[in-house]
């Protein structure tokens, strides 16, 4: 503050005096006097200064470094760099063979068992569609295996169809817990539930052990169906 108010005084001195007319000689005596009279001030307080200049250093590089440590932390939260399968419990085998295929899909978080191995079973490309014939690749269809030593359910995604498209033996239409429109079918062999989800259509498929009798309740399906995430 001292150095703040001498400041303040010099050009409160030069104010009052400025529009005073002097000679070549007084002006000449006077910047003589004010050029002393700041050397003897910086001499007389460099002491002072100097402390005072290291903790504005200090407190600089100090602050700095929050700002930046702050950034680290903000960056770290929102951007999750461990890889698409970190919040995801089943790790996939042969995920990167459908690189590129979808810029976003989901895979179940939860199944009535535990799941000791998961991973791609069948990659097909479509070059038909519903309404022409063409050499253009029109969808894809992937289909993913979750097994334990005794169970397993197969996981189907396929673009380019809907649940409009899909017809079967004993068909119910159900509604998923967040009012998703799904329908169920039971061939006797095996349960499927398919419903549609953006430009994907998505399908639980269980085997059943005993022929003519569900293995799993509807109930059960639509919990494995709610437990979908974004896996990338």
């Amino acid at each position: 503050m001292k150095k703040d108010n001498r400041k303040f005084e010099w050009d409160d001195h030069l104010t009052r005096y400025k529009n005073v007319r002097l000679t070549e000689e007084e002006k000449e005596k006077n910047y003589q006097k004010l050029v002393n009279s700041i050397r003897d001030m910086n001499t007389k307080d460099s002491r002072s200064y100097r402390p005072q200049t290291r903790f504005s250093v200090a407190v600089l590089l100090t602050t700095i470094f929050i700002i930046l440590s702050g950034f680290l932390v903000m960056d770290v939260l929102l951007h999750d760099r461990s890889g698409p399968t970190s919040s995801h419990p089943f790790e996939i085998k042969n995920i990167e063979s459908i690189e590129g295929i979808w810029d976003k899909f989901k895979l179940p978080t939860e199944l009535p068992f535990e799941v000791e191995e998961a991973g791609i079973s069948y990659v097909h490309e479509h070059k038909s569609s519903y309404i022409e014939d063409t050499d253009e690749i029109q969808g894809y269809t992937v289909e993913f295996y979750f097994i334990s030593a005794e169970q397993y359910v197969l996981i189907r995604l396929e673009d380019g169809i809907t649940i409009e498209n899909i017809t079967g033996r004993n068909e119910q239409k159900i509604v998923l817990s967040d009012d998703t429109e799904a329908v169920y079918f039971f061939n006797g062999a095996s349960q499927m539930l398919f419903w549609d989800d953006g430009d994907i259509n998505y399908s639980i498929q269980v085997g059943t052990e005993i022929e003519g009798k569900e293995k799993y309740t509807i109930e059960d399906l639509i919990n494995i169906a709610d437990s979908f995430q974004v896996y990338k």
